[in-house]
C-alpha cells in the first residue's frame, strides 16, 4: 500500500536523507584512559557481521529466450507466471481474501530465485523503461539507476521502492521482457488504457461484463475515484479528458472452465495472484463494490467497512471494475 504523495514532502525527506547520509564533523573528546583490551574470542555464525554489499551489480533477470514463433499472449504468460513464482506465488482467493503470503517489497529477504525483493522491484522500474519518468515526482528515484554506489544510495531508492506504487511498473516491465510491440510503457496504469481506447498498441478496449477473458489480456479496475464508475463511465472519462486517473490492471495467466487467475504488481505489496469466476460464456464475474460511497484508493484496497463483524465487505476482490483490455489477435 502506498500513502498520499507529496511532492514537497518527498522532496523535504529526500533532503533530510541527505542530510543524515553527510559526514557529521566529529566532536573533540578527552583521550580515553587507557584499558586492557577483551581476551579474542572467535566469531560465531550469528554474530558475523554482515560483508557490506555497495560497490556490487544491481540485480538484473537472466534473458528468456523464445522460440521463433511463440505467441505474445504465451511469451506474456509466461513472464508474469515466472515473477509470481520468484515470490512464492502469494494469491488471494475467489472469496477476496489473502490466502498465502511470503515476503514484501521492502524486504532484503531473498525471494525463490535468490533476489533479494526491494531489488526486484527496482528491476521492474529500471528495465521497464519508466525509472526516470518519475525523477520529478520521487527524487529518491534517481539512486535507483545504480543503488550500490553508496550505503546512502541504496537506502534512498529502498525508501522509494517503498513509497511509489510499482503495479504500472510490473505491468510495463512485463511487456517489455515478453517483447510486446507497440505497448505504452508507462509508470500509470491510464497512458496503457488510454492507447487501448484510441486503438493504439497490442490491446484493445472492451467491456469486461460482455466480452470473455483470455490469456494475457487484463482486467482493470479505477481507484480512489467515485465519478468514473464501471466501463460506461470509464469510457466516457477517455472521451473526454486526457488527464490522469488511478488505476489497477492485472494480467490474465490461466483460464479453467470456472476461473481466471490474473497476476498484478504491488498487491499487498509483491507479486500476487487473484483468482476470480467465470460465467458459462466465459466473462469474468466481477464482484462490485458493496456501497457507491466507498472507492478502493489502493492496489489491494478493502471497503473500511471490513471488520470482524462484516465480513462481506473483507474482499480485495470487490473493485470497481471498469475494463478488459483485449489482446489483439496476431499482435507480436
Amino acid at each position: 500500500m502506498k500513502a498520499f504523495f507529496s511532492p514537497h514532502l518527498s522532496a523535504l525527506a529526500s533532503a533530510l536523507l541527505l542530510a543524515g547520509c553527510a559526514t557529521a564533523p566529529k566532536p573533540q573528546a578527552p583521550s580515553p584512559a587507557p584499558v586492557t583490551p577483551p581476551p579474542t574470542v572467535a566469531a560465531t555464525p550469528e554474530h558475523t557481521p554482515k560483508p557490506d554489499d555497495t560497490q556490487r551489480p544491481a540485480w538484473q533477470a537472466a534473458p528468456v529466450a523464445f522460440p521463433v514463433g511463440t505467441p505474445l499472449s504465451t511469451r506474456i504468460v509466461e513472464i508474469a507466471n515466472r515473477e509470481h513464482e520468484a515470490w512464492a506465488r502469494p494469491f488471494i482467493d475467489l472469496q477476496g481474501r489473502l490466502a498465502s503470503r511470503r515476503t514484501a517489497e521492502a524486504e532484503r529477504s531473498r525471494l525463490a530465485d535468490g533476489a533479494e525483493a526491494w531489488e526486484r522491484v527496482v528491476a521492474y522500474w529500471r528495465d521497464s523503461g519508466t525509472l526516470s519518468r518519475v525523477f520529478g515526482s520521487y527524487p529518491a528515484a534517481y539512486q535507483c539507476q545504480d543503488p550500490f554506489t553508496s550505503s546512502c544510495a541504496r537506502s534512498e531508492c529502498r525508501s522509494f521502492v517503498v513509497d511509489a506504487p510499482w503495479s504500472a511498473a510490473f505491468i510495463s516491465y512485463v511487456m517489455v521482457k515478453a517483447g510486446a510491440s507497440g505497448f505504452r510503457h508507462s509508470a500509470s496504469h491510464i497512458d496503457y488504457i488510454r492507447a487501448a481506447y484510441r486503438g493504439n498498441g497490442p490491446y484493445t478496449f472492451a467491456d469486461p461484463n460482455q466480452t470473455p477473458v483470455a490469456l494475457g489480456d487484463m482486467l482493470c479496475y479505477v481507484r480512489n475515484n467515485r465519478n468514473v464508475v464501471g466501463f460506461g463511465g470509464l469510457s466516457e472519462f477517455l472521451a473526454a479528458s486526457n488527464g490522469s486517473l488511478q488505476s489497477h490492471c492485472d494480467i490474465a495467466v490461466n483460464i479453467t472452465p470456472n476461473e481466471v487467475w490474473l497476476i498484478g504488481g504491488n498487491v499487498a505489496n509483491m507479486v500476487t495472484l487473484r483468482k476470480l469466476r467465470l460465467d458459462a460464456q466465459g466473462r469474468a464475474i466481477l464482484p462490485r463494490p458493496i456501497s457507491n460511497d466507498w472507492v478502493a484508493s489502493e492496489e489491494d484496497g478493502q471497503s473500511p467497512a471490513c471488520s470482524p463483524d462484516n465480513e462481506a465487505a473483507c474482499s480485495m476482490n470487490r473493485q470497481n471494475w471498469a475494463a478488459l483490455l483485449k489482446l489483439k489477435a496476431g499482435a507480436q
